[in-house]
């Protein structure tokens, strides 16, 4: 009996080393994309643009894998953040204007890069 339970744990030992060493290759196999959606509610202007920011980042660093990796990114304006995505700037701060034209540039840069943009 207690030969049987070495047994099998030699077995179960064996299998997860296989497991631990061709997961991360047949990961790597399978990711030729990378697809993702933001639901984008930020209504503040300093944390939107810093959030805008980072998810175009985020995506230029999967573009530059080459050709073996294409992210499709959608970034969903919902909420208060529709108003920072505006041309009115009524009621804005100097601050949060300023702001606001980062944001416009970070989303014009989104867009020429195939990110898709949506309200």
């Amino acid at each position: 009996m207690k030969r049987k339970i070495a047994i099998l744990i030699s077995v179960l030992i064996v299998a997860a080393l296989m497991l631990s060493v061709s997961a991360p290759a047949m990961a790597k196999a399978y990711s030729k994309e990378a697809k993702a959606v933001f639901d984008f509610r930020a209504g503040n202007a300093k944390s939107a643009s810093s959030l805008l920011t980072l998810i175009h980042q985020t995506y230029k660093d999967m573009a530059a894998r080459g050709k073996d990796m294409k992210p499709s990114f959608v970034v969903v304006f919902i909420g208060p953040s529709v108003k920072l995505i505006s041309h009115d700037k009524t009621g804005m701060t100097e601050e949060d204007k300023k702001i606001m034209d980062e944001i416009a540039n970070t989303v014009a840069l989104m867009s020429k890069d195939n990110i898709r943009l949506e309200l």
